[in-house]
């Protein structure tokens, strides 16, 4: 069984970036990577435990992709 942060980093190593262009901040992924584990810090308050924490991030990482051009829309190509 894998760990929310095995699926985590699963989920961001597995995103698409040549649909997407980059910038200063980094490509797609790292846009979704930084948005994510900021949401998880900002939530982590009632949350003790990394598994908790990387659910977190993982939830908000993909509701991220699904929408990724209403998040960066500078990254549209």
């Amino acid at each position: 069984k894998m760990t929310n942060q095995a699926k985590y980093e699963a989920f961001i190593s597995g995103i698409d970036n040549s649909v997407a262009g980059s910038d200063f901040y980094g490509n797609l992924a790292e846009h979704v990577a930084c948005s994510a584990e900021g949401n998880a810090c900002d939530a982590a308050d009632g949350i003790n435990d990394p598994e908790g924490w990387y659910a977190v991030a993982l939830g908000t990482a993909e509701m991220i992709v699904d929408d990724w051009t209403s998040f960066y829309p500078e990254l549209i190509k």
